[in-house]
């Protein structure tokens, strides 16, 4: 049962990881599509 939490855990981080790529990725279109200063 812990192992199948942990292993919810990393598949939960892995999504989270390929999502923040997406989303840079996208806020660079944006960033060049507009002169705004994007953190």
């Amino acid at each position: 049962m812990a192992s199948r939490k942990y292993k919810q855990e990393i598949h939960e981080k892995t999504i989270g990881i390929i999502g923040i790529g997406k989303i840079k990725k996208e806020t660079a279109k944006i960033a060049k599509s507009f002169p705004l200063t994007v953190l």
